[in-house]
């Protein structure tokens, strides 16, 4: 059976969890600067390959044309 939904938003225990979740936020010491590098890292990996997959379709795709023609 599907657990059924309470028709209070915050409960105590919801409002415990996120207590206990913004404690242990407060508790790790992430740099943010090294967050916004991995996060331009990963997003400039996937455009750039992104990229270099267009080229080497486009290079399949004539190809492909220049072998036909014969």
């Amino acid at each position: 059976m599907a657990k059924e939904r309470s028709s209070q938003p915050f409960t105590e225990s919801r409002i415990a969890g996120a207590i206990a979740m913004a404690h242990f936020a407060d508790k790790l010491h992430i740099d943010k600067r090294k967050i916004d590098r991995v996060e331009s890292a990963v997003l400039l990996s996937l455009i750039g390959g992104g990229l270099a997959l267009c080229v080497l379709g486009a290079a399949v795709y004539d190809i492909g044309r220049a072998f036909s023609a014969w």
